[in-house]
């Protein structure tokens, strides 16, 4: 057969085929290109994981899908002892999402313990949230990492994953994020003293840096306090980092190291805590029942402006003596209980009855200063805490008074109620809420005079105090007692008047100007004799003038001495001087 026959064959074959009667099925041809093949990515993550020292044994993973928990199915590894580690993996993703989890057991359970939750007035307060630690109370501990930290596990990832976590979590856009993360590289930069470039690297040796471990407990330490009250997610860094010195030197006086302070709690420490949030405007009253409120304060002041609705009580073995002001009309009552025996007395006030033209010696200026005559230095008041400093009136002398916070419902109020003289009846009254005890100070002793009208004594003599004895007491403050109405005691330093029996003492003292003073004073039984006023008379130009002491003190030693006062609460003090006048009456 001819070769173009057969090519004609062929292609008539292929037509009726193809075009031909529609009975003939189409026969597909099979596909036979091989199925393609998901790409698979190498993965390996090499890092170290350090918290107070290098983490030996912990459990490396790589939690892909971000649950925080190492799955059945996620890469793992196991640092070694150095807190090395190497974790390798395939995946489809070629640049996946995770966070690196740390987790271990620890030697001991998280010693710090939990401070006292504030539940403070936030502005646009948050729910109060129980802060999680690295080491929980178990002993279990956890530290999360991200990507960017090329395998860096430790204190400062572990912060700043958690603190991107919360801004994803409220929406917050990705230039946001940009800005506080940033902006939480510094804060942490500062507190932990590393830099910028490296600032996520720590390695073993700085891990267990005193500075290292005591920002890491002062940071869980204010975790705890502020239980993600406020309304700012980097609001823990930025406290820290701006109270970060004052928080050294408290420690410091008190004599603490970093973990007994976190675990004392101090309220000092919530002073300034208090005083930072108020300058940055995330609190608008005190974070502690214990703080006094700049209201508080000045209900206080008002009550010792005139000692208006404050009860004072010193008590010195069977010896009591209270008093209690009130406003309207304005009194006072003084009880005394002497050895089981019981009097007092209630003194009207009048408004001029105790206004005395005073100046006192001011030791900066040399001079004589009335209160309220703008010396040339003054001193503003300041107040720090719960203590307020400012001077003595005309003075430079410092004074400060500190009040301590009761609330009545406490064991420790009860406590004192249950401590107090049983004739007060103190544990029957039914008390406000919350009561305020006063502490007072003096640096030093302030010495004042009547203003134009003090009392002058003529001393003949020139004054040497090696030959001034009591005999010259006597005639120079006494001229009109004759030689056998008083009986001196040379030795003693004492006379005794024969017809009333009295005794005094007397003593040559310096007085806060440097000149010589003579101070006078009755004497008593030693129960007694605290509560006695003496005399002063201050030798100066060649005549003696009274003049009053007033000695340097500090309450805070006295714990027999007690005054509270009740605020703005007149409704208590008034029923409280009903109740003690009762007292008198009964």
């Amino acid at each position: 057969m001819k070769k173009g026959y057969l090519f004609s064959f062929v292609y008539l074959a292929l037509l009726s085929g193809c075009g031909g009667s529609s009975d003939t099925p189409v026969q597909e041809v099979p596909d036979l290109k091989p199925p393609v093949q998901p790409t698979e990515y190498n993965h390996q993550v090499t890092g170290l994981a350090v918290y107070q020292g290098a983490l030996s044994g912990a459990s490396i993973c790589i939690d892909l899908n971000q649950n925080y928990v190492c799955d059945n199915d996620e890469p793992t590894s196991v640092t070694d002892v150095n807190g090395n580690y190497q974790i390798d993996w395939k995946s489809e993703v070629e640049i996946p999402e995770y966070y690196l989890l740390a987790n271990w057991t620890a030697l001991t359970a998280a010693s710090i313990t939990p401070a006292k939750v504030l539940s403070a007035n936030f502005k646009n307060p948050q729910p109060i949230q129980a802060p999680s630690s690295v080491v929980d109370e178990n002993g279990q501990g956890m530290l999360i990492a991200l990507p960017e930290h090329n395998g860096a596990i430790n204190g400062l990832t572990h912060i700043k994953a958690s603190r991107l976590a919360t801004m994803k979590l409220q929406g917050l856009s990705a230039a946001d994020i940009q800005t506080q993360s940033a902006e939480l590289d510094g804060y942490l930069a500062f507190l932990y003293g590393q830099q910028l470039n490296s600032l996520y690297q720590l390695s073993v040796a700085q891990s267990i840096s005193e500075r290292v471990i005591t920002v890491e407990l002062l940071h869980a330490y204010l975790q705890q306090v502020i239980a993600g009250q406020v309304d700012s997610i980097l609001v823990i860094e930025l406290l820290l980092a701006n109270i970060y010195d004052q928080f050294e030197i408290l420690i410091d006086t008190l004599n603490l190291t970093p973990q007994q302070f976190v675990q004392a709690n101090p309220l000092d420490a919530r002073f300034i805590i208090n005083d930072e949030l108020i300058l940055l405007g995330l609190i608008q009253q005190p974070i502690d029942s214990q703080i006094v409120s700049f209201e508080e304060w000045e209900a206080v002041m008002e009550n010792l402006k005139d000692m208006t609705n404050v009860f004072t009580l010193n008590s010195i073995g069977d010896f009591h003596i209270f008093s209690m002001s009130k406003s309207q009309p304005k009194s006072t009552l003084v009880g005394i209980m002497d050895a089981g025996q019981f009097f007092g007395f209630i003194r009207e006030d009048s408004p001029n009855e105790n206004e005395r033209q005073q100046e006192c010696w001011n030791s900066q200026e040399s001079i004589w200063v009335k209160p309220n005559s703008n010396p040339t230095l003054p001193i503003a008041p300041d107040i720090q805490g719960n203590t307020l400093h400012l001077v003595y009136e005309g003075t430079n002398v410092p004074i400060t008074i500190t009040i301590e916070k009761y609330q009545t419902a406490s064991e420790v109020w009860q406590s004192f109620l249950s401590a107090s003289p049983s004739f007060l009846k103190l544990a029957d009254i039914e008390w406000p809420s919350t009561i305020y005890r006063l502490y007072f100070s003096q640096a030093d002793d302030v010495m004042c005079r009547e203003a134009d009208s003090y009392q002058v004594y003529e001393y003949a003599d020139t004054f040497n105090p090696a030959t001034f004895n009591t005999l010259g007491v006597i005639d120079t403050f006494y001229s009109y007692i004759l030689p056998g109405d008083v009986l001196i005691n040379d030795q003693e330093n004492t006379y005794t008047f024969v017809d009333s029996g009295e005794t005094y003492g007397w003593k040559l003292l310096t007085s806060p100007n440097m000149l010589p003073l003579i101070e006078v004073k009755q004497q008593l039984p030693e129960n007694k004799q605290l509560n006695v006023l003496p005399s002063y008379y201050l030798y100066t130009d060649g005549v003696f003038i009274e003049v009053e002491l007033n000695e340097k003190f500090n309450y805070a030693n006295t714990p027999s001495y007690l005054q509270l006062s009740f605020g703005d609460n007149y409704a208590f003090g008034d029923n409280l001087f009903q109740t003690l006048h009762s007292l008198l009456i009964n």
